[in-house]
């Protein structure tokens, strides 16, 4: 199904977040669909002076999907 003249692309995109052994590991995660293509995202996070909290975590999922978007519009 093409998009129609002038219409914007449609990105769906998930991202969630989450932390293990009290802060001392976690992940920021993303799924993103860009014009029928599927795109998921993992990284793995390691403390750096203070322990992770769940909620930075899924902040690091909102950012892999801003970056792409980014580079999408690009």
């Amino acid at each position: 199904m093409g998009q129609q003249k002038g219409a914007s692309p449609r990105l769906d995109a998930y991202s969630d977040g989450g932390v293990a052994g009290s802060g001392s590991e976690g992940s920021g995660a993303a799924i993103i669909r860009f014009e029928g293509t599927d795109v998921t995202l993992n990284i793995r996070l390691v403390p750096v002076g203070r322990r992770l909290s769940s909620e930075r975590a899924e902040w690091v999922g909102l950012l892999l999907i801003l970056a792409v978007l980014r580079r999408i519009k690009a």
